[in-house]
């Protein structure tokens, strides 16, 4: 695994910790990015998002604050809330030690939404899916949601080690992005401990 929270040969875990070929985009139309592990403060956190190009089917990132660019995330938490929005749309909230990921299922999802449709809550999941964002026209603040593309049950044990995991990934990519070094040179620099 890199130091990003990917792993770093395109393979993602899947919810039962076995790994799942994932080819990077580099390998051509059809292949799919790595499902990231931010935890979920940081994913909420992010407001920045871009598209590599204006292609219809170009690949949608979201810039987390420590740098992370992610198209396709796995988070493990507590499914907490299932709420019908319309006959066609589910909202689910899976809930990390650090804060909530928002998922949407809607009718070109029917797996994942059937899985939320079915689950208990509380239940511990894993969510993979499309990192999105959306900025209200009446707000100052931008949104984030996952697209699912499967929500799955685990257990208490999964969610521990992707929590441990996702929180070393998250460490690493603070201590090692550049606009955290002023104020750890700083410190340093003024024989603070």
């Amino acid at each position: 695994m890199s130091a990003d929270g990917g792993d770093t040969n395109g393979d993602t875990d899947t919810a039962d910790g076995d790994s799942t070929s994932n080819e990077s985009t580099d390998s051509g139309p059809g292949s799919r990015e790595v499902a990231y592990r931010p935890l979920a403060t940081e994913f909420d956190d992010a407001d920045f998002s871009y598209a590599e190009s204006d292609e219809e089917r170009a690949p949608n990132y979201v810039v987390t604050p420590t740098g992370l660019r992610v198209n396709r995330l796995f988070a493990v938490g507590v499914l907490t809330e299932v709420e019908r929005l319309n006959s066609d749309t589910l909202r689910g909230r899976i809930v990390d030690p650090t804060g909530a990921f928002v998922t949407y299922a809607g009718q070109y999802q029917p797996e994942a939404q059937a899985s939320l449709d079915g689950a208990d809550t509380p239940s511990f999941v894993a969510l993979t899916g499309k990192a999105r964002t959306f900025e209200p026209d009446d707000a100052d603040r931008i949104f984030t949601s996952v697209r699912p593309e499967s929500v799955s049950e685990v257990t208490a044990d999964t969610r521990d080690r992707w929590t441990v995991s996702a929180a070393e990934a998250t460490l690493d990519r603070s201590l090692s992005s550049p606009r955290h070094w002023l104020p750890i040179t700083e410190a340093t620099n003024s024989g603070a401990h």
